[in-house]
């Protein structure tokens, strides 16, 4: 599945995405399969809400969708 930013600018194959330990928690960061660097995907409004996006991500990886786009908000 590729992930499409919520920027627009990139285009990402997906690999771990995660919601970093440090900091306000509000990002969502993913690195492809054998990558070093992480990737920004996207900023929400909170921790909630970030973790709620990385819930619909995973389903939408589990249903077999080919390309992911963050949400705006």
């Amino acid at each position: 599945m590729k992930i499409r930013s919520q920027s627009g600018d990139g285009l990402f194959e997906f690999g771990n995405v995660l919601i970093p330990q440090k900091g306000v928690g509000n990002e969502i960061w993913g690195r492809a399969p054998g990558e070093q660097n992480l990737n920004f995907l996207g900023v929400y409004e909170d921790r909630a809400r970030a973790r709620g996006v990385l819930a619909d991500l995973e389903a939408a990886y589990c249903a077999g969708v080919k390309i992911f786009y963050m949400p705006v908000k």
